[in-house]
């Protein structure tokens, strides 16, 4: 995909996979049904027309048409053009190929087109050397499962080692096999990696999936283990619920929230809007199970530290104050519902008269 990575010179990529460069100096190798070449000023242009092919080291540019310069070392193709590079093929309807750079450079609705990845954008171009890709304007990108997609202003894909990098107004959408609903997760930049089928997003993280939605400073998904790890000052909210703490961590079963884990300084606060009453809950770490996208239970551990208020029927309302070190609850179409305190802990109730 060209979307996304660290960045990688292209030159280590070479060094890492222990190949030499290509050589970017040798002749072209041209066909066509008719060719015709002269002398412009010190240039030696040659014009193809019909079928034209051209072949320079593991680069063929095919087309309608085509010049060929000899001294700007360029070429240009026309019509319906094609551009494979080993197990890349970029199409499109004009393409521009700097034989020094070893670059080509397609126009005209392209596409580029590798095992794992499809891409098309404004523009796109393709570095021979480094097997890199790189695409410009209006990115989309998807794997050949239709189960994933990109948008992005801007991105690179480096085929050999399966690492792309997005970057500007970033848009990830994770969807699963015979399921409606996708996981989606914005961001300034994004890196892709095939190996491990693994995604991190960094600056303005933004995450939303059913009535779930988070947001972070970076944020990594592995879709193989079905969990997405938040970090640097992650949130998660629902319309009745909001949660802090230093790391977080979501797990999935399909295309549904699992579970939710978070780790160092958690603060779980439930809204009620009808009391106007905010519940707090605060711990060193906590776990939370989903079912049917709504908070089911809950357990915390380490310096356990609880407020919810209560009705008693209508005539008398008040608040729970408890602590302890460990504290289980349990939630009915994510409204609490019971509190199990497994070990001895400390509690307070504070009320008023009802009306």
């Amino acid at each position: 995909m060209r979307y996304l990575p660290l960045l990688v010179l292209a030159s280590a990529a070479s060094m890492a996979t222990g190949q030499a460069p290509p050589d970017t100096g040798g002749a072209y190798l041209m066909s066509a049904r008719t060719m015709k070449a002269q002398l412009v000023g010190r240039d030696k242009v040659t014009r193809l027309l019909g079928e034209v092919e051209i072949v320079h080291g593991s680069t063929v540019l095919r087309g309608d048409s085509a010049w060929v310069s000899s001294l700007k070392r360029q070429a240009v193709v026309w019509g319906r053009v094609s551009v494979t590079d080993r197990d890349v093929r970029m199409t499109g309807r004009r393409a521009c190929y700097y034989k020094e750079l070893g670059k080509a450079v397609m126009h005209g609705d392209p596409a580029a087109r590798d095992p794992q990845w499809t891409v098309s954008a404004d523009s796109l171009a393709h570095f021979r050397e480094a097997s890199r890709s790189e695409a410009y304007g209006n990115v989309h990108i998807r794997d050949t499962s239709g189960l994933r997609q990109a948008w992005a202003d801007f991105g690179q894909y480096w085929h050999q080692q399966g690492y792309g990098l997005l970057s500007g107004n970033c848009r990830l959408e994770l969807k699963e096999a015979g399921q409606d609903g996708a996981r989606v997760i914005t961001s300034r930049r994004m890196e892709v990696y095939r190996r491990g089928n693994m995604a991190t997003a960094s600056g303005d993280v933004r995450y939303l999936q059913d009535s779930l939605q988070a947001s972070c400073g970076r944020a990594t998904y592995y879709r193989d283990q079905g969990r997405l790890v938040l970090e640097e000052a992650p949130r998660a909210w629902q319309p009745d619920a909001d949660l802090e703490a230093r790391v977080m961590t979501v797990g999935f079963r399909g295309d549904t929230v699992r579970s939710l884990e978070a780790f160092d300084s958690v603060a779980l606060r439930q809204f009620l809007p009808a009391t106007g009453d905010t519940d707090l809950l605060r711990c060193d770490s906590l776990w939370a199970g989903f079912q049917d996208g709504k908070l089911a239970q809950a357990r915390t551990a380490g310096n356990v530290w609880s407020l919810f208020h209560q009705a008693d029927q209508g005539r008398r309302r008040g608040s729970n104050i408890i602590q302890s070190s460990q504290m289980e609850f349990y939630f009915n179409e994510g409204r609490l519902r019971r509190i199990h305190l497994p070990v001895e802990s400390r509690g307070a109730f504070f009320g008023e008269e009802g009306p």
